[in-house]
């Protein structure tokens, strides 16, 4: 998610120094958290998890047809 955010959105540059602050602050964390999600970057990951789902389920189905 971060490298999607960096290359893809309009806050990559805060992104990484928010996280190489290495902070336990919490407004940090939710700062960061804004940032992926306002840069897409939360549901792009979503929707690969998706995808790899779908593949891995496409690739079972059969062995499991034969159960």
């Amino acid at each position: 998610m971060v490298i999607y955010s960096y290359f893809y959105g309009w806050k990559g540059d805060k992104l990484l120094e928010l996280l190489d602050a290495k902070s336990s602050d919490e407004e940090v964390h939710k700062e960061a958290i804004n940032i992926l999600q306002i840069d897409g970057a939360v549901d792009y990951a979503k929707e690969k998890a998706r995808l790899v789902m779908r593949r891995a389920w496409e690739d079972i189905e059969p062995s499991l047809a034969n159960c």
